[in-house]
């Protein structure tokens, strides 16, 4: 992983996914970060956020861009549960988990083509 950050702002301006040659695979630019809207009770100033995300994948010539029109930091959007393991394993009713965390089955890590 690369971050490039802004020498103004220090704000992430793009995210490189790195291969194990150190090349690039997949490239996250981040623009026009724009103001996230708190909750009545937080201190008024959150941050920011990208309001446009272009994703590019160079080897597969493949973009996308995401664009983002008010981030809100909000019990009412995002919810604890969204992210629970459990509930998510049993709700999409996964048939092969595979641990991340555990050696690699392969003696060598497979170059990614």
């Amino acid at each position: 992983l690369r971050m490039l950050l802004d020498p103004e702002t220090a704000r992430p301006v793009r995210v490189d996914l790195l291969d194990a040659d150190g090349k690039s695979r997949v490239i996250c630019l981040l623009k026009d970060p724009i103001p996230v809207e708190a909750r009545d009770d937080e201190d008024p100033f959150m941050g920011s956020f990208p309001s446009v995300i272009d994703v590019v994948m160079p080897a597969d010539e493949a973009r996308m861009t995401l664009t983002l029109k008010k981030p809100t930091h909000s019990d009412r959007y995002i919810r604890e549960a969204y992210f629970d393991f459990d509930k998510l394993y049993k709700a999409l009713k996964i048939k092969e988990l595979i641990n991340l965390d555990q050696p690699a089955a392969v003696p060598e890590p497979v170059p990614i083509r």
